[in-house]
C-alpha cells in the first residue's frame, strides 16, 4: 500500500502577508471551533500565529489555490486539527494532519493515516536549561550515551534535539500528548543503509536537518513518498535521514 505524506514549511510572517492581501484579510474561511479559539486570544502575535497556522494547513491539504478556502478544520482543546468539511472531489478529504511551529517557523504534515510533525530551531533565543540536563530527562539510556561521547556542546544540542524533536512528533502521531514518563522509555534509532527494522518497532519518522532547524515526522509505517514544499528557498535541508522508535512498555498511553 502507499502511504503519501505532505509537509509544507512556511514562516508566519510570509503567511501573514499573504492573507492581508487576499481581500483585505477577511477570515470568513475559519471554522465556527477556529473562530471561538481565535476569540480566546488576546494577544495580537499569538493571533497571527494562529491564522496563520490554520491557513498553513489548508494550503498543505489543497491541491489547486481555489480549494484553500473550502475546507473547514475542527479546533478542539487538546486535539489535533481535523477536517470536517472538504471541498469537492479533494484527493484527500478523510486525510489526518498535524501542526509546529517554534519561533517564526511553521510546519504542517497530511497523511492518509495518523501523522505527527515537529520543528525545532538550533539557535533558540534562549537556553532554559544545559543540554546534559535536560537529556537525561528526556533520552533512553543509549541516547544519551551518544549525546555524551560528543566533544562539543553545540554538537550535544544538535543531537538532543534531534531526538527531542523525534520523539515530539511521536507522541503528536499517538495523539496521547507528551508522556514525560515515557519520554525516556522510547529509542529512537537511525535506519542505516540496508538495515532490517525489527519486528518490535511501534512507529517510524524521517528527519530533515538545516543549518538552524531540524524536522521530524513521524507515523505508523513507513512513508513510500514525502512531497516536501517550502513557501521561501532561504533554508537547505542537508541532511534527510530515517528513523525507528522502540518502546520498554507496549502502550505509550
Amino acid at each position: 500500500m502507499h502511504s503519501t505524506c505532505r509537509i509544507l514549511l512556511s514562516q508566519q510572517q510570509y503567511l501573514w502577508e499573504h492573507l492581508q492581501a487576499l481581500d483585505g484579510g477577511r477570515l470568513d474561511w475559519l471554522s465556527a471551533s477556529e473562530q471561538l479559539r481565535l476569540a480566546t486570544l488576546h494577544q495580537l502575535t499569538r493571533r497571527q500565529e494562529f491564522i496563520a497556522c490554520r491557513w498553513a494547513l489548508r494550503q498543505v491539504l489543497s491541491m489547486h489555490a481555489t480549494q484553500v478556502t473550502e475546507w473547514q478544520l475542527g479546533c478542539d482543546a487538546g486535539q489535533p486539527p481535523n477536517i470536517q468539511i472538504s471541498p469537492l472531489h479533494a484527493l484527500c478529504a478523510d486525510w489526518h494532519l498535524s501542526l509546529t511551529h517554534s519561533g517564526t517557523e511553521i510546519a504542517c504534515a497530511a497523511a492518509p493515516s495518523p501523522v505527527g510533525i515537529d520543528i525545532e530551531l538550533l539557535a533558540p533565543r534562549r537556553q532554559r536549561s544545559p543540554v546534559l540536563e535536560a537529556a537525561s530527562l528526556v533520552c533512553a539510556p543509549s541516547e544519551l550515551r551518544q549525546i555524551q561521547s560528543l566533544p562539543t556542546e553545540a554538537a550535544q544540542r544538535t543531537s538532543f534535539l534531534r531526538y527531542w524533536s523525534l520523539k515530539e512528533a511521536f507522541f503528536k502521531y499517538a495523539r496521547t500528548g507528551l508522556n514525560w514518563v515515557q519520554l525516556p522509555k522510547i529509542t529512537c534509532t537511525h535506519v542505516t543503509n540496508n538495515q532490517m527494522v525489527p519486528a518490535t518497532a511501534i512507529a517510524y519518522a524521517r528527519v530533515w536537518e538545516s543549518q538552524s532547524a531540524v524536522l521530524a515526522v513521524c507515523s505508523q509505517q513507513a512513508m513510500t513518498k514525502y512531497l516536501f514544499a517550502t513557501q521561501y528557498a532561504d533554508t537547505v535541508w542537508n541532511s534527510v535521514t530515517d528513523w525507528y522508535f522502540i518502546s520498554e512498555t507496549t502502550s505509550v498511553s
